[in-house]
């Protein structure tokens, strides 16, 4: 939550230009239908969807929480369970050979291996704490930028996904030229696409 913390990363995209007051509602009914629900069966390693960035531990919210002016700012949140693989390992062993003595056989079958070691994932899935993680997005929808805050690789890709899932287009990653461009005044924009690209080593 690097937003309200002081310390943000920040990738950013862009998009093209948005009507706010042509599109809010649709806009809104849409993060809605995608927004973060709980995982009640305990059997998804990574549950995702928007959330309120100043209360992302709500369900809940309204258009005014998230429609600033111009802006659309909200959270991505995603929780994730996970089991080590040193105890499903464990309480693999444990099962198979009980399994084993009751049935008297030598071995398990591939198929039976299979069956036996996703039951116990899952079993051992449900008991587990989902990890929850919030990354906020910052979108001024009359330019087109988008702010991102987060840099890790995995982070982007589920936010390019839910973006695209929800609003039927896909961010794009802005280049260092498309951010000069941004930055500088149009009288500028000349001497800015004569500069030769170079490579650095």
């Amino acid at each position: 939550m690097g937003l309200f913390s002081g310390s943000i990363s920040v990738a950013r995209f862009v998009v093209d230009p948005i009507d706010l007051e042509e599109n809010r509602q649709e806009f809104f009914e849409k993060i809605l239908e995608f927004s973060f629900k709980e995982d009640d069966t305990g059997t998804k390693e990574i549950t995702k969807g928007w959330v309120c960035a100043r209360d992302p531990f709500s369900e809940s919210f309204n258009e005014t929480d998230i429609f600033f002016g111009q802006y659309l700012i909200l959270g991505l949140r995603i929780d994730k369970r996970s089991v080590p693989a040193s105890v499903l390992k464990k309480f693999y062993i444990q099962k198979e050979r009980l399994i084993l003595e009751d049935s008297g056989k030598k071995a398990l079958s591939k198929k039976e291996k299979k069956l036996l070691k996703e039951r116990i994932f899952y079993e051992l899935l449900k008991k587990t704490l989902a990890v929850p993680k919030v990354y906020e997005l910052i979108w001024h929808l009359e330019s087109g930028r988008v702010f991102f805050l987060a840099t890790q690789i995995k982070a982007i890709e589920l936010f390019e996904e839910m973006f695209k899932k929800t609003f039927s287009f896909s961010p794009k990653p802005m280049i260092p030229y498309q951010l000069a461009l941004s930055l500088l005044d149009n009288e500028f924009h000349g001497n800015l696409k004569s500069i030769n690209p170079e490579i650095f080593i």
